[in-house]
């Protein structure tokens, strides 16, 4: 019961849970774990119409941009019927990292 509090108390919060006294934790977060593992580029992918994450995203592109980190952001709906959308923005992306 401990090992399983811990992994829900530790995990990366929704972008619906607002910290007041943070309201760009999110953005700190993302270039914190960039910086961490020395990430070349950053992708993000919201779920089309979440308006929280997606009122999160410019923050977090300006932060990414003034560290010099790329950032390609995707939206989908979770169908299937993207998925070769996704690969060739991802592979174009990677392409542009290298």
């Amino acid at each position: 019961m401990e090992s399983l509090a811990q992994a829900l108390l530790n995990k990366q919060p929704c972008a619906r849970t607002l910290t007041p006294d943070r309201p760009g934790h999110i953005a700190d977060d993302v270039l914190a774990q960039a910086l961490k593992c020395k990430a070349r580029g950053v992708i993000a992918h919201t779920v089309k119409f979440c308006d929280p994450y997606l009122a999160r995203l410019p923050l977090i592109r300006k932060i990414l941009k003034e560290a010099g980190i790329p950032f390609l952001h995707i939206e989908g709906d979770g169908t299937q019927g993207i998925a070769e959308q996704y690969k060739t923005r991802i592979r174009a992306f990677v392409e542009m990292l290298q």
